[in-house]
């Protein structure tokens, strides 16, 4: 799909998340489906040619780049408040996009009110981990145990990880102590 496309989609869907936001209406598929469209617009604004939904050439993940024959996942995820804190998390379901290398990079789109706070970026090797099941902190242990976690305060996490150390992965514990080492890192597609 061309970026002059994208760009409008990506325009009226954020117009339509501003509509529901407004109404106070959750919508977590108009949600997702901006995420994906942002996320297209960005990579073909980095020059890549951009392929989504029915016209992708290889389908395991949710967007294709002819270009350099690469996927990429796109996650998205709205800021909810636990015990520990304010939070977001990336679902994974039971692992299987991660184990059987259904994606090349991951796109982690999180979401403040609607509106986009932070676009991290992974390679497929960073997310091996997440692939593992943590039931013990999954609301929905037997569909979707496979979570990446980020707080907004570091402090939050370190309590989260405290109370269940065994939950503790690499990538996640990284991703909360360095943020800026994850977020709008483009220059990794391709490399």
């Amino acid at each position: 799909m061309k970026k002059e496309k994208l760009s409008k989609l990506v325009d009226h869907l954020e117009e339509i998340l501003k509509i529901l936001t407004d109404s106070k209406i959750k919508d977590s598929w108009i949600r997702k489906t901006y995420a994906e469209y942002l996320i297209a617009f960005k990579l073909a604004s980095q020059g890549h040619e951009v392929q989504i939904c029915n016209e992708r050439d290889v389908r395991n993940a949710d967007i294709y780049l002819p270009d350099i024959r690469k996927r990429v996942e796109v996650k998205s995820g709205l800021y909810e408040e636990d015990e520990y804190g304010i939070y977001v998390g990336a679902s994974f379901g039971k692992g299987t996009q991660i184990t059987k290398e259904k994606f090349d990079y991951c796109a982690f789109v999180t979401f403040d009110q609607n509106q986009v706070r932070e676009i991290f970026l992974f390679k497929k090797e960073e997310m091996k981990e997440v692939g593992i099941p943590r039931p013990k902190i999954a609301g929905f242990p037997k569909t979707n145990p496979c979570l990446l976690l980020f707080y907004k305060k570091l402090e939050s996490y370190q309590k989260f990880i405290k109370d269940l150390p065994e939950c503790k992965l690499r990538v996640e514990y990284d991703l909360n102590k360095h943020p800026s080492r994850y977020e709008n890192r483009w220059s990794i597609i391709g490399n």
